[in-house]
């Protein structure tokens, strides 16, 4: 997020854990505290790009579907979406290195 504001793009954070979110707000970036799943379903915001960093790979398979479909919601037509995942063909990764 410190990234895009360096960008000039307007951005919001999604983060559950209050003390992540403290940390953010304290850096002055946009974070809202709520579950990512209630966030996406309760929004009538529609954005340009969607940002998932590491988040798919905590979810059970059909629950990732469900989000992405959440996702797809939300996002503009034409926008740009980016999901960073761990590399799994690392033995460590597919272990469950998490």
């Amino acid at each position: 997020m410190k990234m895009l504001r360096q960008a000039n793009v307007d951005a919001v954070g999604i983060e559950v854990n209050e003390g992540l979110v403290q940390e953010a707000r304290s850096a002055g970036l946009n974070v809202i505290q709520t579950d990512i799943s209630h966030y996406l379903k309760s929004t009538v915001e529609r954005y340009q790009g969607y940002i998932a960093s590491h988040i798919f790979e905590h979810f059970h398979p059909q629950n990732v579907v469900e989000l992405l479909g959440l996702i797809y919601r939300v996002t503009q037509s034409g926008g740009k979406l980016l999901f960073i995942t761990p590399n799994i063909a690392h033995l460590r990764r597919a272990a469950g290195d998490f």
